[in-house]
């Protein structure tokens, strides 16, 4: 069978059976389109889908029939592809047995995690995904800016973990290679600096060690306006206080210093405040906007103009933008916001006011550089109460201008409300926000329900009010919350398909249909859409938690790892339930040690919550005293809980783990 290779990373090459193919094929587009089948080999895409991906300003069959001619000039040029490159009336594939790519390779590689697989994977990664590479479309260009972030995201990952075992197994010298290509992969991921200065130290390269502290400070003031952290600076300082060391590389005191360095920094579970400096830039956080007008009763209304705010913000591709869960920490909270940038780990932040007045409003809102704290931008807007979309708009593009996001003229246009422009419509849709923000209880969803449908019912062309209806009735199909799951599953289907019909790239609407999908043992459907929801929301944070959820449960376990370690990024000061999602990540990929530090999280900050799953793992890791410990804290927490009615919430591809899973509650003790 012919052979199509294809490498990725640092730019594009296209061999075919050991011979260069790239210059045979006679358009970009061509080249692109193979990558682009390449890193989903097996997967169909739709025409209809290609079509819009690489030709998005023609009309629809202009499109179709450009796609059709690329797909021709390919089978003409390399006339042994049509093993290669399937098609029917409808769809396009790879053959995953004739295709080699080395991206996927490396994705095999970093998630087996052992030395040899980190190596190898480190090995293949010569440089950004399609280094070099682009097309004028702007739905290509989305998607490669996505997997550049997913492949960067997992590079750092590979190179941060080989590092960590050459420290642990005292191969220094290789060490400091691997940190050393880290640092020139991500010269802002402070904790590289910190693991290089801390391996030249355990050398007894005390001068080289000061260098790199030197550098790391010299970057982040640079770039990002901001000093070194202070478990950095306290390494710094250890460094300094002890004599230069002569001698071998191995001399004791270095050795001494560097080894308690290196255990202090070590942990099980990502804290509360992760350094984002890993991710794209540039990065802002928007504060809640103080309500001014003096009645407590309208938070509600400020709070929904900061979150419309962020939503449409997170939809910018090149552009971080901390999730709600974390900037809302700081409501009601006088705060210095060089700080608040430290904590979140952003470059800008976004803060203000709102004062409504009968049918008046007047917003105030101000654009802070948090490296020198001043003032980038501010405006103040007075204005009737229906135009606040227009302000919401100008705020939003007024800051994409003013750090200096190279849009296109495409993603312009996405910078839209993601429920609404109906202004009462929108006013029950925030309401029915604060009661859904509180936890999926069954009150608190109830009362989102009720405003959620008021408000589809003043504007039924909302697709995120109907994706967002759809999601309250997966929790209802899961849960049991107001009808038999088969009615909750075609309520929320409806709402699903009608949130498409209004728009295809709506990325709630896709993850309830993934949630759904799943619901029905439909796995792999389920993770198709899942993927969807990423590509068409890659700065959801939820919709990252989400989508490992449903990885988890069709069995991707590391790609579900990536997804809550990812959505923790976005959201450095992240909800309880996020722990709870990575403890599932961790125990499921095996991990058991930092699934017991997420679970004992959880349980600390939500009493309860993560506690079936200890059992569970204390019970398979033949602990049965400590299991059956935790079950009398289950019961505690739920008198009413029962096996069974525990198993018909949880959703498994592999059936045999999920038994597995309900023997070993069975066998701490806890009710069937």
């Amino acid at each position: 069978m012919t052979r199509l290779t294809i490498a990725v990373f640092g730019g594009l090459s296209i061999r075919l059976d050991g011979a260069d193919a790239r210059s045979d094929l006679p358009t970009r587009k061509a080249k692109a389109i193979l990558a682009y089948l390449a890193l989903s080999p097996g997967m169909l895409r739709s025409r209809e889908h290609l079509a819009g991906t690489f030709w998005d300003r023609s009309a629809e069959e202009q499109a179709r029939a450009s796609l059709r001619q690329t797909l021709s000039s390919v089978r003409r040029t390399l006339p042994s592809t049509h093993e290669l490159v399937n098609t029917d009336s409808e769809s396009v594939w790879l053959d995953t047995r004739a295709v080699e790519v080395d991206a996927l390779q490396f994705a095999r590689l970093a998630q087996e995690r052992s030395a040899e697989s980190l190596e190898q994977a480190v090995a293949l990664y010569r440089g950004e995904l399609l280094g070099g590479f682009s097309l004028r479309e702007e739905g290509f260009e989305q998607w490669m800016s996505a997997e550049r972030r997913r492949f960067h995201e997992l590079a750092v990952q590979a190179f941060s973990e080989l590092v960590d075992h050459y420290a642990r197994v005292d191969r220094l010298d290789r060490g400091i290679a691997i940190a050393e290509r880290l640092l020139a992969l991500d010269p802002l991921l402070e904790s590289a600096h910190r693991s290089l200065i801390r391996l030249c130290l355990r050398s007894g390269r005390r001068e080289a060690a000061l260098r790199q502290f030197q550098e790391c400070a010299r970057i982040l003031n640079q770039e990002l306006g901001i000093a070194p952290a202070e478990e950095t600076q306290r390494l710094a300082a250890e460094i300094n206080r002890e004599p230069a060391v002569r001698g071998a590389p191995d001399s004791a005191a270095a050795q001494s210093i560097a080894q308690r360095s290196w255990e202090t920094a070590s942990v099980a579970l990502p804290s509360d405040k992760i350094d984002l400096s890993s991710l794209d830039k540039p990065s802002i956080a928007v504060l809640p906007f103080a309500n001014l007008s003096g009645d407590p009763g309208q938070d509600y209304f400020a709070d929904g103009l900061v979150e419309d705010i962020i939503t449409t913000l997170s939809k910018i591709s090149g552009l971080s933008v901390i999730a709600r869960n974390s900037s809302f920490t700081y409501k009601g909270r006088a705060v210095d916001v060089r700080q608040v940038a430290r904590e979140l780990g952003v470059r800008y932040v976004l803060e203000g006011g709102v004062r409504k007045n009968a049918n008046r409003i007047r917003i105030t809102a101000q654009l802070i550089d948090a490296g020198t704290g001043a003032h980038v931008w501010a405006e103040r807007y007075d204005r009737a109460i229906e135009d606040i979309f227009a302000v919401q708009d100008e705020i939003t593009l007024v800051l994409a201008t003013e750090m200096q996001v190279r849009l296109t003229e495409g993603e312009q246009a996405r910078l839209r409300y993601a429920t609404t422009n109906n202004i009462e419509a929108w006013n029950h849709w925030v309401q029915g926000l604060s009661h859904f923000r509180r936890g999926l209880s069954r009150e608190g969803l109830t009362q989102a329900l009720k405003l959620w449908q008021h408000a589809k019912a003043l504007d039924p062309s909302s697709a995120s009010l109907n994706a967002m209806l759809g999601f309250l009735h997966y929790a209802n199909a899961r849960f049991g919350l107001w009808d038999d799951r088969e009615t909750a599953l075609l309520k929320g289907g409806a709402y699903v398909d009608k949130a498409l019909s209004l728009d295809p790239e709506n990325s709630d609407a896709h993850m309830t249909r993934s949630l759904l999908l799943m619901l029905q043992r439909r796995f792999d459907e389920s993770v198709l859409a899942a993927r969807k929801a990423i590509e068409y929301g890659p700065g959801s944070a939820d919709n990252a938690v989400f989508a490992s959820f449903v990885f988890d449960s069709a069995g991707l376990v590391q790609e579900a790892v990536v997804q809550i370690e990812r959505a923790m990024k976005l959201s450095p000061i992240f909800p309880p339930n996020y722990l709870g999602q990575l403890g599932n990540a961790y125990r499921l990929a095996g991990r058991y040690d930092e699934a017991i530090a997420a679970y004992e999280t959880y349980h600390k900050r939500s009493p309860g919550r993560g506690v079936t799953d200890l059992v569970i793992i204390y019970e398979q890791l033949g602990q049965p005293d400590k299991a059956k410990a935790w079950a009398m804290q289950l019961l505690l927490a739920e008198p009413k809980f029962t096996v069974t009615s525990w198993i018909d919430t949880q959703f498994r591809k592999d059936t045999a783990r999920l038994e597995a899973e309900k023997a070993a509650l069975l066998a701490a003790g806890l009710p069937d």
